[in-house]
């Protein structure tokens, strides 16, 4: 059980750190526009700041979930 357990905390914390660099570094992109359902570019650059909040957010529960 203890490495199901850990495994799926590896897991969650994979997904975290993957929705982390999506919402801090490629937030403009096409491709993460389209994953977040953002049509238009200038509604992502108006939101950039708070995904960029939010990506570190996700990085802070993926560091939680490894550890």
């Amino acid at each position: 059980m203890l490495i199901a357990a850990s495994v799926a905390a590896i897991a969650a914390g994979l997904f975290h750190t993957v929705i982390f660099v999506l919402e801090s570094f490629l937030w403009t992109r096409p491709a993460t526009r389209r994953a977040f359902g953002i049509d238009d570019p200038r509604e992502a650059e108006a939101t950039r700041a708070m995904a960029y909040n939010q990506g570190f957010y996700n990085l802070f529960l993926a560091v939680i979930a490894i550890i």
